[in-house]
């Protein structure tokens, strides 16, 4: 399994993917996921690929004080920069 992690931009590199078969799922929190059942690397150009995630519709029952509490960010420790 190979596997891959973004940039702020949404790209990434897989580098030594051995050719063949392969299946591609691409996930990121707040998104609908993506697969791709079989999606061929070959020898000779390996493999690009551009995509795009569609944001997840968020639906909520309840009232606004039933979410979670959000979290705010904790100042650092005196001496710690």
């Amino acid at each position: 399994m190979y596997q891959a992690s973004s940039g702020d931009d949404g790209a990434f590199t897989i580098p030594a993917v051995i050719p063949g078969l392969y299946r591609v799922l691409v996930a990121s929190p707040g998104y609908v996921s993506l697969e791709l059942k079989s999606v061929e690397v070959s020898p000779k150009n390996g493999l690009n690929l551009s995509l795009s995630l569609v944001d997840y519709p968020l639906n909520f029952k309840g009232r606004p004080e039933d979410q979670a509490p959000r979290e705010e960010p904790r100042p650092l420790p005196p001496g710690s920069r």
